[in-house]
Parts: structure tokens; sequence; C-alpha cells
């Protein structure tokens, strides 16, 4: 995304143009199929930009409320961030290390034209979370590591 495009973007939506600002929706809209804890944005943004934790997540919650970014709160306990590029998306979670993956497609679209047909209601949205173990820490449990 250009300078002028993050620049414009962050005014139409009411947001003062900062160099944190910009810099962390440069990030996320690069890595936007990737769901970010605000630990990983950290240490990806420049010191110089953004000189502590708490102004990440300060500019990780502003773009958040704005709809900037997509913010979840998964089952290990921990929000991650992600550019709202209007994609619908679901992800399994590894409940040890916490790595993120996506699913290609929405498994919940059939369960909700089941419920839209029993119930009458209009489904406006869903909220779809898996856990399991990654591949690598399979792998570590099965070697005793």
């Amino acid at each position: 995304m250009t300078e002028n495009l993050l620049e414009n973007l962050l005014r139409k939506n009411g947001l003062k143009v900062t160099k944190g600002r910009k810099e962390v929706l440069r990030l996320m809209e690069k890595r936007k199929d990737e769901p970010m804890k605000a630990e990983q944005v950290y240490d990806l943004v420049p010191r110089e930009i953004c000189s502590s934790l708490s102004t990440v997540y300060r500019i990780l919650n502003q773009l958040s409320q704005k709809g900037l970014l997509k913010s979840t709160l998964y089952q290990n306990g921990i929000m991650y961030y992600q550019y709202n590029s209007g994609e619908h998306r679901h992800y399994i979670v590894c409940s040890k290390c916490g790595k993120v993956a996506a699913l290609e497609n929405c498994p919940m679209d059939a369960f909700d034209n089941y419920i839209r047909k029993d119930t009458g209601f209009d489904i406006t949205g869903h909220v779809f979370e898996l856990t399991g173990l990654c591949p690598d820490c399979k792998e570590k449990l099965k070697s005793g590591k």
C-alpha cells in the first residue's frame, strides 16, 4: 500500500496520521492472511517508530475500533489482529504453541443454511474456532521433547 493510500485511509477513518499508525497498518496489510498477536507486531515494527508494546496495543485497538483491523480473542486467551480486507476466514489454533493456520473454506456455510431453515433466522455472522496440536507440537510430543 502506498504512503498516500495509508494516509488517506487513516484520515478517512478520523485518525491522525502518525508514523506508528502508518507502520502498523502497512505491516498488517502486508501480512493480511496472518493473524498476529500484539507481541509479534511489536517485534516487527522498528523501535524508533514504536518504542513500547503499550504503544503497539494502543494503535492496534484504535485501528480495530475503526474497522481497519479485525480483532479476535481465541480460546487460548490471546487477542489476534488481522487486516480487514473484507474476507471471511476461519482458523485453527495450536493449543500448545499458539500457531495459527487458516482454513481454506468456511465449514459453517451448510450449518448456517440448516439453522436458517430450522429457525427462520437470517444469519448475520458467526464465530468458529478450532483448537488442536500443530504438526511441530505433535512431533515434539512423540519424541518426548
